[in-house]
């Protein structure tokens, strides 16, 4: 591993800033401003009103801007592996371009952004890039189909780089060849399946 890279910090997402909680803030302010617009026209409309109501709209427009937002980044790797459980042709080494994204979500910070992808992309050059490039997998992975595959960068991702807001992983063994890994199916992975003093 390089020895001068520095572990970038990962943003992490406040309880305050679930899903849930900006729903919930998106909703209060609509009936505030159905509220503040009923007596606006009700009373005629004063200055103070006008003055409150555009605060209110502005106030939302900001609270829209801070939805959850998905980024992703690409990287290509080579990678030699064989597969003993195949009853075909992939029984025999064999090797593959490989293409892994992974998706971050989370709100934007007050850059604007989720994660710099010059970030991101350093992340998978250094956890992902330089350990299974030109390697041959199945030193790594027991039995390194593209699904175990990409269970293992996770895991890498997620307790190596403690990149904790990963939303999904993808992994093309080719380019009509690709399996996915959600968040909800990475909840139930164990790390049991690898070695991992690599």
């Amino acid at each position: 591993m390089n020895e001068q890279f520095v572990k970038p910090e990962v943003p992490e997402i406040e309880e305050k800033y679930t899903k849930r909680y900006f729903q919930k803030r998106r909703r209060n302010i609509r009936q505030e401003l159905e509220a503040i617009e009923a007596n606006h026209v009700v009373n005629g409309g004063t200055a103070d009103l006008v003055s409150n109501l555009l605060t209110r709209k502005h106030a939302f427009e900001l609270l829209e801007a801070q939805h959850m937002t998905t980024i992703s980044k690409k990287v290509n790797f080579a990678s030699a592996h064989f597969l003993p459980e195949h009853p075909g042709k992939c029984r025999n080494l064999h090797g593959h371009e490989w293409t892994v994204e992974v998706a971050i979500e989370a709100p934007a910070t007050k850059s604007g952004m989720v994660m710099d992808f010059g970030t991101l992309k350093q992340i998978l050059n250094t956890y992902v890039v330089e350990k299974l490039d030109h390697a041959f997998l199945n030193m790594l992975v027991v039995n390194p189909t593209a699904e175990n595959l990409a269970m293992y960068i996770w895991n890498i991702l997620q307790y190596e780089a403690e990149l904790k807001l990963i939303k999904y992983i993808r992994l093309w063994e080719s380019p009509n060849s690709m399996v996915e890994l959600t968040e909800e199916q990475m909840q139930y992975a164990t790390r049991g399946m690898w070695d991992w003093e690599v």
